[in-house]
């Protein structure tokens, strides 16, 4: 976790995934009286109807809109995953920088389970449509 400390000695953390996590951290310790400070979830935005997702070009797509709505259906079983597992994968995101663009169509009964992942992990949509398919790729290995 990367964090400072501002000229007053208060905790500066950078990013939406850091924040949950921090907030995940230290919420069994916080008095009653200060639960109102506690992020419980952040607002997300709704997918757009039409959006642009972004993945490593070692995934090949041949239908890109049908393969990822394919793919989404997975989602339920992400959900189980532990919100750590999912967000320890980030290493997987880093380490191939080449990206392709879709300009795709998400189905709208995903949706739902996509603002539930995003809030959960602070994942972008096209890194959680990532771990559905690097989560595939892995079930289809075992």
């Amino acid at each position: 976790m990367l964090f400072s400390l501002d000229g007053q000695n208060r905790i500066i953390l950078y990013d939406q995934k850091q924040i949950l996590k921090f907030s995940k951290l230290v919420d069994p310790y916080i008095h009653v009286s200060m639960q109102r400070k506690i992020l419980v979830f952040p607002r997300i935005k709704s997918i757009a109807k039409r959006t642009t997702i972004y993945l490593p070009t070692d995934i090949p797509l041949e239908k890109p809109t049908y393969d990822i709505n394919h793919v989404l259906y997975d989602l339920a079983s992400l959900n189980e995953l532990r919100i750590e597992e999912i967000i320890s994968k980030k290493s997987t995101f880093e380490r191939n920088n080449l990206k392709r663009a879709y300009q795709i169509m998400i189905a709208s009964e995903h949706h739902g389970k996509i603002n539930t992942l995003r809030m959960k992990t602070g994942l972008p949509v096209s890194q959680i449509i990532e771990v559905c398919f690097r989560n595939k790729k892995k079930t289809r290995i075992e």
